[in-house]
This record gives structure tokens, sequence and C-alpha cells, in this order.
């Protein structure tokens, strides 16, 4: 009878704390977000806390990580889309396209390179962005949404899509 009780105590505790324990989720992730990624960050509300709207095309391979809940994060950013569809998103920030710097990845001395901003070398090294050194990059500094929030930009010209990676560098200011 003693074993009965407990087994049956040991079970009702179990189950319990199973309930309580399946009750205490965490938020659920985006599957757009990076590895490492605040958790319960939609991509949307994030571009929306920045002012940032996707190109209106077909975009691929997309990857984010921030925040639209602490101001002071920052947003990373990573699609692939058609050239022509990249250049007018670009444009639409005030990028000005017929003029990009050049980056090919450690021949930044050996080509006069603008070399990557050393802010968004840490960034992309935690994201995971991979830079081939056999390709020179457009490198922009200066992408704007219009509440002011300031991008610096790499594009991989190469392909029938290009590759591109964004990291912001001021948040601006929500408006509304």
């Amino acid at each position: 009878m003693r074993t009965t009780r407990s087994a049956f105590a040991v079970g009702a505790v179990s189950a319990l704390a199973a309930g309580l324990l399946g009750g205490c989720t965490t938020a659920e992730r985006d599957p757009r977000a990076y590895p490492g990624s605040p958790g319960g960050q939609k991509l949307e509300n994030v571009l929306e806390a920045f002012a940032l709207r996707l190109p209106d095309c077909q975009v691929d391979e997309l990857g984010f990580a921030g925040s639209a809940k602490r101001g002071e994060e920052r947003l990373g950013l990573s699609f692939r889309a058609p050239k022509d569809c990249v250049q007018g998103f670009l444009a639409a920030h005030g990028t000005n396209t017929s003029r990009p710097l050049h980056w090919t990845p450690g021949r930044e001395k050996e080509n006069n390179d603008a070399g990557l901003p050393p802010v968004l070398k840490s960034r992309s090294d935690k994201l995971g962005w991979k830079f081939d050194p056999a390709v020179t990059y457009e490198l922009y500094v200066s992408a704007t949404t219009p509440s002011g929030s300031r991008f610096t930009v790499v594009v991989d010209p190469n392909g029938p899509t290009e590759r591109v990676f964004m990291d912001s560098v001021e948040l601006g200011r929500k408006r509304g």
C-alpha cells in the first residue's frame, strides 16, 4: 500500500511539474531570425521599428537579427534579390548606386579598397556572414530610412541575383 501511495505521489508531482513547465514556454522564434537573436521578435515588427521596408520583389535567403523592443539594439539583415530590385531598393533609401565603394576581403591594402568598416566586421562575424575573398563587393555607407535610421550595406553583385547584407548604424526616431 505504501509503495502504491508513493508511486501515486511521485506520478502526481511529476504530472504537476510537467504541466507547470509546459505552461512556461519561451517566446516563439521567427524562422528567419539568425541563431542567437532575441526570442519573440518578428521580422515585420523589427523592420517597422527601423522604418525599413523590404524590396518590392521576390526576396530569398532572408535572415535578420534585431529587436523592436530594445532601441539600443541594432538590426542585421540579409537577403538575395534580382539586381534591378536591389538597385531600386538602395536608391529608395538615398543611396547613389552609380558610385559604390569597393571591397575585396583580405585585399584592402593591395587594391586600395575602402575596406569593411570595423563595426560591420564584428557584426558579420557574430551573424555568420561569410565574404568570399575572390569577390569584389559593393559597399554603401549611407542607406537611410524615412525615420533617419542609417545602414551600412554590402552587396555581392555577382550572379543572377544579388546578395545584400545590411547593418544598422543609427536607429533614427520612430514616427507616429
